[in-house]
């Protein structure tokens, strides 16, 4: 789970799916959260697109830096 003031989501409470889909010499990643309080989606919609760019960056050889977290914190 995920633990934040105010937001408390216990563990084993959402179901995260991911499923890699080929397409040619590359590869589709497909993540689906589900079970998620609705005041808490659009948080960690953002939290996945930062991820999972990062995992991007990572995949084609480069270097996503630090992580600074998906609010950008130390």
């Amino acid at each position: 789970g995920w633990e934040e003031a105010g937001h408390p989501i216990p563990p084993g409470s959402t179901t995260i799916e991911i499923t890699l889909h080929p397409e040619g010499d590359k590869t589709r990643v497909r993540l689906v959260h589900s079970g998620l309080p609705d005041d808490a989606v659009d948080d960690h919609g953002r939290g996945w697109a930062f991820y999972l760019e990062r995992l991007a960056v990572r995949v084609t050889g480069g270097d996503p830096g630090p992580d600074r977290g998906s609010e950008g914190e130390a």
